[in-house]
């Protein structure tokens, strides 16, 4: 097994994201919109590097979607 670059990316995204799933069961904002960004956005870069077009573009649209969710947390 290598421990690359992608390795430590995609695990550690994977695990940001179980985080961020953890923290909108307990409705922590805006750390539940600020870790499923990180995780999303650390997914997107590694499907960039797989050159895995369908998981880029579920996660672009994913890390728009948190974007917008945080312009709307802060402008209420």
């Amino acid at each position: 097994m290598r421990y690359d670059f992608d390795f430590w990316l995609k695990w550690s995204s994977t695990f940001i994201l179980i985080i961020a799933a953890i923290t909108a069961t307990m409705d922590f904002l805006p750390w539940n919109k600020i870790l499923g960004f990180l995780g999303a956005f650390g997914w997107m870069c590694a499907a960039y590097r797989m050159k895995e077009t369908s998981l880029f573009i579920v996660n672009l649209i994913i890390s728009l979607i948190y974007i917008i969710g945080w312009i709307t947390l802060w402008i209420n």
